[in-house]
C-alpha cells in the first residue's frame, strides 16, 4: 500500500475524474468509514414482488 500523505503517490491526481477524485477523498474520512461500517451489519432489504397484468 502506497504512502497516501506523500504528494508522489497522488502525482496521477491530475488525470482523475470528478468521482474518482471524490472517492479519494471520501474513503479518508473516519464518518464515511464508520458508517459503511454499520451498513454490513444491517439485514438486506426483502425484494418486493409486483403482481403480473396478466
Amino acid at each position: 500500500m502506497s504512502d497516501w500523505q506523500s504528494p508522489a503517490a497522488y502525482e496521477h491526481a491530475q488525470d482523475i475524474a470528478a468521482a474518482g477524485m471524490a472517492w479519494e477523498y471520501l474513503r479518508r474520512d473516519d464518518d464515511y468509514r464508520r458508517a459503511f461500517q454499520r451498513t454490513k451489519t444491517l439485514a438486506a432489504p426483502k425484494l418486493v414482488s409486483w403482481p403480473s397484468n396478466n
